[in-house]
């Protein structure tokens, strides 16, 4: 009898803690990335410009990103996503950049590795060559549809120029995007504005006479140190000498120059950020309410956009300013999470959609794999994250007054109105707190809801798609959204 008490003890700890690593329930993610390390844009000794590309230290690290989402989420969130690509499952978009594109390839060859592709059943043998003669034969490749079993994964691309989910911050996507970044004072007569002047010029006189950057290369002006900071950082993780240190006070003086100018003129002013982020924010939102009332089989979203978007959204977010990158640079304090630096390469930014023990419905926020809390000082539910976003989603003609572009004057654009429907649980067998309680009346119970627990989710799948379009989506006449029809 003891050895049967015993026993029991046993498997109610195990249990227990089960339960307490298992405390939230995943139902949707969305993943924001910036591209992997890339060539710089101009060679800083030369002058000589060139076309930015994915370099392999850039290819590693979105392959190592892929195997972090491979982790995350079949491991931590117990086999939320498979292992076999499910098309109707996950959907992956990216800017029409050659190093998007491929940062998202490399990201997806992480996730979904060799080994996890697809193989030729059936009797096809006819169909498994193209209609001509070759010299190849394809029998080594066994049942394998691809060397290595590898598995394709569909990446949704639009022209640069009507880009407004990743590329809304360009010029050429919206033309009136100088005229408000002109509306952002550029000549504040405060102290801090004064200092960061004259830091300008001294560190501009500084990089003159301690290094051999070329003449041909501007740092007369803030934007100018925006930009030779880009090249500044491409280059040293391409491991290409510039004669400054990356652990040197010059590096950290420019890099802060580059986050001010980011902050106060990209991202000054909610109206700014409504202009980058409102079709993106409008799609995020349509996707989350989807998942939460079961109207989707999608289970999750990954964007390849650049460090205008995640600096945007980390402003928009409010865990960065220029205030507060200002009393860290001349407090010589390091970035945290309370006010985050400049989104280095392979920077990425989740949004996990998900119900606690109590099966409450909250919107976690990561940023490079730390969890961020903008919603004050904690995490974020769903009605406060939602609520957080809308004041940067804005009407079809706000947008296309902010913007500016011809293409909007006929588009539709939808913003979701989650203030006027009612929440409505998810269906899921797989919420926490009340389930597990019955472990404490009836021990006999608990391995069949370990079962629902890991595999409930299959019987309870999104259904119905549910699509509110961003700007320019019908008038393009293109699948741009991550919704299945």
């Amino acid at each position: 009898m003891k050895s049967n008490n015993h026993m029991l003890a046993i498997v109610f700890a195990f249990l227990t803690f089960f339960t307490a690593i298992q405390a939230d329930e995943l139902h949707f993610f969305i993943s924001i990335v910036r591209n992997g390390i890339r060539s710089p844009t101009m060679d800083l000794k030369t002058g000589t410009e060139s076309q930015p590309t994915l370099t392999p230290p850039g290819m590693r690290q979105q392959y190592m990103l892929g195997t972090y989402y491979a982790q995350r989420y079949r491991t931590y969130y117990k086999d939320f996503l498979k292992k076999s690509y499910e098309p109707e499952k996950i959907y992956v978009r990216s800017s029409d950049m050659d190093r998007n594109l491929n940062s998202a390839q490399s990201l997806l060859l992480g996730l979904f590795p060799f080994g996890t592709g697809p193989n030729v059943t059936g009797s096809v043998s006819t169909a498994l060559v193209p209609p001509m003669q070759l010299s190849v034969n394809a029998s080594s490749l066994g049942s394998a549809a691809a060397l290595g079993n590898y598995q394709p994964v569909a990446i949704h691309s639009t022209s640069p120029s009507v880009d407004f989910l990743l590329r809304a911050f360009s010029k050429e996507t919206c033309p009136n995007l100088s005229q408000n970044h002109s509306n952002v004072t550029h000549t504040n007569s405060t102290t801090t504005y004064q200092n960061i002047s004259a830091l300008v010029a001294t560190t501009a006189e500084q990089i003159r006479n301690t290094t051999n950057i070329s003449s041909s290369v501007s740092l007369d002006t803030l934007e100018d140190m925006y930009k030779f900071y880009d090249n500044l950082a491409a280059s040293h993780q391409n491991g290409i000498d510039t004669g400054i240190n990356q652990t040197s006070e010059l590096f950290r003086t420019i890099s802060f120059l580059a986050q001010f100018y980011d902050l106060h003129v990209n991202h000054g002013s909610t109206q700014l950020l409504q202009t980058e982020l409102s079709p993106l924010l409008t799609e995020i939102s349509s996707n989350l309410n989807a998942a939460k009332k079961d109207k989707t089989d999608l289970e999750g979203a990954i964007y390849l956009a650049h460090d205008e978007t995640l600096s945007g959204f980390l402003a928009m977010l409010g865990v960065t300013n220029t205030s507060c990158v200002s009393t860290y640079y001349f407090n010589n304090q390091s970035s945290d999470n309370n006010c985050t630096g400049l989104p280095e390469f392979s920077s990425h930014i989740e949004l996990e959609l998900v119900t606690d023990k109590s099966d409450k419905w909250y919107v976690i926020v990561l940023y490079n794999g730390a969890e961020l809390t903008p919603c004050g000082g904690k995490r974020c539910t769903f009605d406060n994250f939602q609520s957080l976003i809308s004041s940067y989603i804005v009407t079809a003609s706000q947008y296309q007054s902010l913007c500016g572009n011809i293409m909007l004057q006929s588009a539709p654009y939808k913003q979701y109105d989650y203030s006027s429907d009612p929440t409505v649980k998810i269906k899921a067998a797989t919420s926490g707190g009340g389930v597990w309680g019955l472990i404490v009346l009836n021990l006999a119970l608990a391995a069949a809801l370990f079962v629902v627990k890991k595999y409930g989710r299959d019987f309870v799948r999104r259904k119905f798609a549910q699509h509110v379009p961003f700007v320019g989506e019908e008038q393009l006449g293109e699948e741009l959204r991550p919704m299945p029809a």
